[in-house]
C-alpha cells in the first residue's frame, strides 16, 4: 500500500483530512468519488478529478461499477452542505467597495471629459 502523500500536492495535513473520511492509502482515493474529496478545505472538484486520477495511474483500483457508487448530492442540499450557494460561490464574499469606487470615478472622469464640463470635488 502507498501512502497518500505520495501523490503531489497532498501533504500531511490533507493526507489527515483525507483519512479522516475514510480514505487512508492509494487505493481508497482511486476508489473515491470526486465530490466526497471537496468535502476537505483546499480540495476542489478539479483538483479532486486530478487526485484520483493521479491514484489511478498509481496503480489504485479501478473505479466502481455504477451500481456500486453512491448516489451524489444535487441541488440545493450540496449546496447547503458545503455552506455555498448562489452557484457555488461563497456568500459571505464580500465585495470589492474600493474597486468599484474607482470605477465609477473613472466613467465619471471619462463622461465629464466628453462634455466638457468638471464635476464639483
Amino acid at each position: 500500500m502507498s501512502t497518500l502523500d505520495t501523490i503531489p500536492g497532498i501533504g500531511p495535513a490533507m493526507r489527515a483530512s483525507l483519512e479522516a473520511l475514510g480514505i487512508r492509502d492509494i487505493a481508497d482515493l482511486a476508489r473515491a468519488e470526486a465530490a466526497t474529496l471537496t468535502q476537505v478545505r483546499g480540495i476542489s472538484p478539479t483538483r479532486a478529478e486530478a487526485f484520483v486520477a493521479r491514484a489511478r495511474e498509481m496503480g489504485g483500483a479501478a473505479r466502481p461499477a455504477a451500481a456500486e457508487a453512491p448516489a451524489q448530492e444535487t441541488g440545493p442540499a450540496k449546496a447547503k452542505a458545503k455552506g455555498k450557494d448562489k452557484g457555488g460561490k461563497k456568500a459571505d464574499k464580500p465585495k470589492d467597495k474600493k474597486k468599484d469606487k474607482d470605477k465609477k470615478k473613472a466613467k465619471d472622469k471619462k463622461k465629464s471629459a466628453k462634455t466638457g464640463k468638471k464635476k464639483k470635488a
